[in-house]
């Protein structure tokens, strides 16, 4: 199974120029390795509020890029952080963020292998 929607990339591609999206390309990877640094940092600390904010952005981003599997865990990480109780649930939380950063870590190594 694909973490990376084809069709949304190729559109990129089009819209943005092949040499664009080699460009694009290098900074989701760069951007996202960055996001996988910060969230096992928040988790550390515990800090739910910006395990939230990060979850929010990368929500955002792994749709534009067709990564739709982890936009959605994202989106649900997002609304578990969000609520007043995310505390008592560190260990889901923990768990989700490590199930979230093994498929953001596939789809990196797809997306770089992307071709039009």
């Amino acid at each position: 199974m694909s973490m990376v929607d084809g069709k949304i990339l190729r559109q990129m591609g089009v819209d943005v120029g092949e040499d664009s999206l080699s460009t694009l390309i290098s900074y989701f990877v760069s951007d996202t390795e960055e996001r996988i640094k910060a969230f096992q940092e928040q988790l550390s600390s515990g800090d739910f509020s910006a395990l939230a904010v990060s979850a929010h952005t990368l929500k955002s981003v792994c749709a534009q890029y067709g990564v739709m599997d982890c936009s959605l865990q994202a989106r649900e990480l997002e609304a578990l952080c969000r609520d007043p109780g995310a505390g008592g649930r560190a260990p889901e939380i923990s768990r989700r963020i490590q199930r979230l950063i093994a498929d953001l870590q596939t789809a990196m190594v797809e997306i770089k292998g992307f071709s039009m």
